[in-house]
């Protein structure tokens, strides 16, 4: 199964954790960032051409929102998710999504 990823879909996920993102929440995010960022790894990690569209959606998220980005690498671990994003900066080339950094 290949999960299409909806930039709308994720901007509305990366919302949800847009407080801890900023750096206003706790260090930790809540169970509801969470949760909305798990629904996103099973679809980022289905295949290389939705990982590179979720790194595309998150780089658009990145210019359109005032983000952490080092809180928006540190998601994953600190919600105990196995996918790996790395630091994307709005400089970051989607192409590698192949790479580790992507990699469930």
């Amino acid at each position: 199964m290949n999960a299409a990823v909806d930039c709308s879909d994720v901007v509305t996920k990366i919302n949800v954790c847009q407080s801890y993102l900023i750096g206003y929440d706790p260090p930790t995010p809540s169970i509801r960032c969470c949760l909305a960022v798990q629904s996103l790894e099973h679809k980022a990690s289905a295949s290389r051409t939705a990982r590179k569209a979720y790194c595309e959606c998150v780089k658009h998220v990145e210019n359109s929102t005032f983000i952490n980005l080092y809180r928006l690498a540190l998601l994953p671990e600190s919600c105990s998710l196995k996918i790996n994003i790395g630091v994307i900066t709005p400089n970051f080339d989607c192409n590698r999504t192949g790479s580790r950094e992507f990699e469930a």
